[in-house]
């Protein structure tokens, strides 16, 4: 029924939230099956933009994929939370008002009118939404929005044999590639200052499941702070002009780097001063 009172109307308006496209990725997802019919009957498409939805966004950004890419291509039109009422004057003035005579609109069957015209009395004589509502979804929008921290990705750290620095063609220390982290799994007093990503490569440490490709988040430590054993570190040994990605023990005048896959053995560095 959606499907085709959309092949019927010559306007498709999509009203974009923060979280309006999360589950879009999805195949079989409605809101992505409505745009994508929208898409191939050639409606004229209006995204609507509301207050801290952003196209840039990587959350995003990771479900216009297919068609849904060409989305943030079209002319949308952003809402301001204090000019709504000045933004709908704009679309139907502005985006809604093109000539259409060309669009090919495919007739509603009988029943289909019957059911539409249905719907709309009900939604008619539905309860008006309630500020409190409308709290609660903004307060929902919200939370979508700042429960994810952004860290940088420097690079790619070796999880194998201790190698040299870089360890690959990949951005090295690229500011400008970034992943999202969900604040809850993110331990308490971890200033954002503090952590930085690298992506694994080897699989040295298969068996704590860190898999090759993997990105791993990590804490830059002060002078101040040490090691325990047992942690999961990237060493730097400057000796050698080398890094890894291992276990750390300290054991008598050594410190050991040990793997998490049988199949490797421990590395053995002389112990520092420092």
């Amino acid at each position: 029924m959606i499907l085709d009172n959309i092949r019927a109307r010559a306007h498709f308006i999509i009203i974009l939230t923060p979280s309006a496209l999360e589950n879009c990725n999805e195949p079989g997802d409605w809101l992505r099956r409505e745009i994508e019919t929208a898409m191939d009957e050639k409606r004229n498409i209006v995204p609507l933009m509301m207050e801290g939805f952003d196209f840039g966004n990587p959350l995003v950004n990771e479900t216009l994929t297919g068609k849904l890419a060409l989305l943030s291509g079209y002319n949308g039109l952003r809402i301001p939370a204090d000019y709504a009422l000045e933004a709908m004057v704009r679309l139907r003035e502005r985006y809604l008002n093109v000539a259409l005579s060309d669009v090919f609109l495919q007739p509603l069957s009988n029943f289909a009118k019957e059911v539409t015209e249905s719907q709309k009395v009900s939604a008619d004589n539905e309860d008006l939404i309630e500020s409190t509502q409308l709290s609660e979804q903004e307060l929902f929008e919200f939370n979508y929005l700042h429960s994810l921290r952004r860290i940088p990705i420097m690079g790619r750290i070796v999880a194998s044999a201790p190698v040299p620095v870089p360890a690959s063609d990949f951005g090295y220390f690229d500011i400008e590639t970034s992943i999202d982290v969900d604040e809850s799994l993110i331990p308490l007093g971890h200033e954002r200052k503090q952590l930085f990503a690298l992506e694994v490569d080897g699989d040295s440490m298969v068996d704590a499941m860190v898999n090759d490709g993997d990105i791993v988040i990590l804490k830059a430590m002060s002078k101040d702070e040490i090691v325990r054993n047992g942690e999961m570190v990237v060493v730097w040994l400057p000796a050698r002009g080398e890094s890894t990605l291992k276990y750390f023990y300290e054991e008598n005048k050594f410190y050991r780097l040990q793997p998490a896959n049988p199949t490797m053995a421990p590395s053995l560095s002389v112990k520092m001063s420092h």
